[in-house]
């Protein structure tokens, strides 16, 4: 699995950010595609994502 953006393939999933088109976003590379401290833009297909609901592996809300 790789990144979308710089192609760096993914070893740790913890920091990687997913959109529902199927990319995924490293950790380096999601402060270029941010647009606030909240969300984030798909360089693929455009969809808003949510920094935090777009993480594949998040802290649980208890």
């Amino acid at each position: 699995m790789t990144c979308f953006v710089c192609k760096k393939e993914l070893g740790a999933l913890l920091n990687t950010y997913y959109c529902l088109c199927d990319s995924k976003i490293c950790d380096e590379c999601i402060e270029k595609v941010k647009i606030n401290e909240r969300e984030w833009k798909c360089p693929k297909c455009g969809e808003i994502n949510d920094l935090k609901e777009s993480q594949l592996f998040r802290e649980k809300s208890l």
